[in-house]
C-alpha cells in the first residue's frame, strides 16, 4: 500500500517537474501546490474509503437497531402455495393437468355446497405443444364450480 503511494507520488513529481521548469519563477509555487493538492486529494479519498469500509463492517449498535422497525418474514400459507403451483403446472403441462389437477377439480365440483345439481364438468382442451389449458380457461372453470345456486 505504501509502495503504491510512493509510486503515485513519483509519477506526479515526474509529471510536475517539466511543468515546474517551463513556468516563470513567479508561477512555480502554483505548480507545486497543484501537485501537492492532487497527492493530498487522492490520499484523502483513500482515507475516507478506508474509514467508511471499517465503519460499515462493524455490527450495528443497539441504538441503530432501534431506529429501524423489526423486519417480519413474509410467509405464504402452504395450501395457497400448493394451489398456486397446481395451477401453474397444470397450465404448463397437459400430463400434470390430466393426472393431478383435473381429478381435483372434478372432486371439488362434486362436493361443492354451492351447486344444487352438480353437472359434469367439461374438460377444457389443451394448448399447442402439450401444454395444459390456459390460466384464463382454468379461472373460468373454477368460477363455474363456485357458482351459487339460482
Amino acid at each position: 500500500m505504501s509502495a503504491g503511494y510512493a509510486v503515485f507520488i513519483a509519477l506526479v513529481a515526474g509529471g510536475a517537474a517539466p511543468v515546474y521548469f517551463i513556468l516563470e519563477p513567479a508561477k512555480r509555487p502554483l505548480a507545486v501546490r497543484l501537485a501537492a493538492a492532487l497527492v493530498m486529494g487522492v490520499g484523502v479519498i483513500r482515507l475516507v474509503k478506508t474509514v467508511r469500509a471499517r465503519l460499515d463492517a462493524r455490527p450495528p449498535s443497539n441504538f441503530e437497531l432501534g431506529l429501524e422497525p423489526p423486519r417480519r418474514e413474509v410467509s405464504l400459507d402452504p395450501q395457497f402455495v400448493q394451489i398456486r403451483d397446481d395451477l401453474q403446472f397444470g397450465a404448463r403441462r397437459a400430463g400434470y393437468f390430466d393426472r393431478v389437477l383435473w381429478p381435483r377439480l372434478v372432486a371439488l365440483a362434486e362436493r361443492s355446497p354451492l351447486r344444487s345439481a352438480p353437472a359434469p364438468l367439461v374438460r377444457p382442451p389443451g394448448r399447442l405443444f402439450r401444454r395444459g389449458p390456459s390460466l384464463i380457461t382454468l379461472r373460468n372453470l373454477i368460477a363455474t364450480i363456485g357458482e351459487e345456486r339460482t
